[in-house]
């Protein structure tokens, strides 16, 4: 369903951000809200409504109803209270 991938350590920029990797595939969250599927073959124990987070260490494995899906390099979650904030 998704691969995320982890930020390549040539990302660091120094001059931007001092000793942290570019983070933005550690700060993925993806939201599927009332999914239906079609089809022979369909994900199995999918909510209709859930969340596709990064792998993010120390983090992501703290999260309330996620699990990790190796295969994704990424956890799926089913908690509304997950979202990204913008500014």
């Amino acid at each position: 369903m998704a691969y995320i991938y982890d930020p390549p350590e040539e990302w660091n920029n120094p001059d931007d951000c001092i000793a942290f990797p570019c983070t933005a595939p550690s700060n993925v969250v993806i939201t599927h809200d009332k999914v239906t599927y079609s089809g022979l073959i369909t994900p199995k124990d999918t909510a209709s409504s859930f969340q596709i987070v990064s792998d993010t260490k120390s983090a992501s494995e703290n999260l309330d109803s996620c699990t990790f899906k190796e295969s994704w390099n990424a956890w799926t979650c089913v908690n509304s209270y997950l979202g990204v904030l913008e500014f």
